[in-house]
């Protein structure tokens, strides 16, 4: 009924305004016409996640207009929502504040609404946008910010019913088409994910943002060939387009092409404009030189992630977990909170997963299991190269429990099946069980679904050595080699 209303408000004469359809531009906000202008332009940039050169157009109009409330609101917005940095955010969001007498009632609450999710605190961001939507109904941004608010609180059908009312209020909305692909890739609805999408390609085939959005679609999937065509055309679109070099390195990951992952990486870190971009490339690298067991240089790419962003050094606490060192994950734990994801909660699995590996290194079993579990029901970390999904499964392995594991790895290849790394893992089960012929076939159809990865990634290296009869004379040194591929 909302949603009929609104499109009969606007068929009887009260359409959307033009100037509405550019989020949250104010009505009392400079006499400098060029500092509107780079205001104006900025808010755009900033909305397809072009945070650097949103930055630049704000301190532009900054700098024409020192008194320009929204330009230092907007850079305080960039920092906390677009780029997830709370600390730069909070200055320019107060100095905007301190600035009232050239804020509008709705700027003021556009700004609470921002500073709240620089301080993590969502339920009073929700609160702030729902008072901007009861004041103005028509408020496209605060419809969107809103959605996305809610998918981070796990409430998907009043996200997905908030975002459909900003897509009929502005059908055009490349952001709310964007967001509303995203709610539905996180949340499992692949199909819809991929449509969302592409209408927004459809709309503005020149925005990288967009094919990158359809990229994540399609990889959630289980698309890899779609989603590295999308990711793809976003480079094409603009070459040094971050998101995408990074969303395109996570796939690489993922089909075992390590190479092409690294360089990947290498570029995305030469283009990022921020710390935690920079901490999120190295983050990356060292997850894909533990994989090649290139040990050394994981190592120093952690290092590098924890000297930009010392509250997420994930790769060091995953790195230090593997050698019984459970200081740095404890420490890791306790920071993690502090963490959003682009103006919403953090997902929850990956703290669950350092939870139980840290319980599963101090010898709590049982809890280990639970919070595995438990983590499993969390919404997967579909921004990193690990989704996590196999977490129970590994866990299973290490506890002696090949029964369950082998049950659980089946689970995740029916749910990922373009992901096959859990199947050299279930043969590697198999195995253990003395189940040969078995482990074989695994073995030969992970060869076959990973056949576009490295040909010395050790994955492919062990699979191809067992298959060749070196199994059954169970070398040591091809025994080690496994678990510790296992143990990855």
């Amino acid at each position: 009924m909302d949603l009929l209303a609104i499109r009969l408000a606007a068929v009887l004469g009260h359409p959307v305004r033009q100037q509405d359809r550019l989020a949250g531009l104010s009505s009392l906000m400079t006499g400098n016409i060029e500092a509107y202008r780079n205001y104006s332009q900025g808010v755009e940039k900033a909305e397809a996640l072009h945070s650097s050169e949103a930055l630049e157009l704000f301190q532009k109009a900054i700098e024409l207009d020192p008194s320009f409330a929204m330009a230092h609101a907007r850079v305080g917005y960039t920092y906390a929502v677009t780029w997830a940095e709370s600390g730069p955010a909070k200055p320019y969001l107060d100095t905007a504040f301190r600035l009232s007498h050239r804020l509008t009632p709705r700027d003021r609450l556009h700004i609470a609404a921002w500073y709240a999710i620089a301080n993590q605190d969502y339920p009073g961001a929700i609160r702030a946008f729902r008072d901007l939507i009861a004041n103005d109904p028509g408020d496209v941004e605060a419809h969107i910010r809103l959605g996305w608010l809610l998918s981070g609180e796990g409430r998907v059908e009043e996200s997905v019913e908030t975002l459909r009312k900003a897509l009929v209020l502005d059908p055009e909305s490349i952001t709310g088409w964007n967001t509303l692909s995203r709610v539905f890739a996180t949340k499992g609805r692949a199909k819809e994910a991929v449509e969302a999408a592409e209408r927004s390609t459809a709309l503005l085939p020149g925005e990288p943002n967009s094919w990158d959005t359809l990229g994540m679609a399609h990889q959630a999937a289980g698309q890899p060939v779609e989603s590295e065509r999308s990711y793809r055309q976003a480079l094409a679109v603009k070459t040094d387009f971050d998101l995408a070099l990074i969303h395109l390195a996570s796939l690489l990951y993922q089909q075992g092409r390590y190479r092409e992952a690294i360089a990947q990486c290498e570029r995305y870190i030469a283009v990022a404009a921020s710390a935690a971009e920079k901490a999120r490339g190295n983050g990356c690298l060292s997850r894909i030189y533990r994989r090649q067991e290139r040990l050394a240089e994981a190592r120093e790419a952690a290092a590098r992630e924890e000297r930009h962003r010392p509250d997420r050094a994930v790769a060091s606490a995953l790195l230090d977990l593997e050698h019984g060192d459970t200081h740095r994950t404890a420490t890791y734990l306790r920071r993690i909170v502090d963490a959003s994801n682009r103006g919403q909660r953090l997902e929850g699995r990956t703290q669950r997963f350092f939870e139980g590996r840290l319980a599963l290194a101090q010898g709590r079993h049982t809890d280990a299991i639970a919070l595995f579990q438990q983590a499993l029901r969390e919404t997967a970390p579909f921004y990193m190269p690990d989704w996590l999904e196999d977490c129970l499964a590994d866990a299973y392995v290490e506890l002696g429990m090949l029964n369950e594991a082998i049950t659980e790895y089946q689970r995740v290849l029916a749910k990922y099946p373009a992901i096959p790394l859990p199947r050299y893992r279930l043969a590697l089960a198999y195995e253990k069980q003395g189940r040969i012929d078995e482990a074989r076939e695994e073995y030969r159809r992970f060869l076959e679904e990973w056949k576009t990865a490295d040909g010395d990634a050790p994955e492919v290296v062990a699979s191809r050595l067992r298959l060749s009869g070196a199994s059954r004379k169970r070398s040591p040194k091809l025994m080690a080699s496994s678990q510790a591929a296992q143990k990855r």
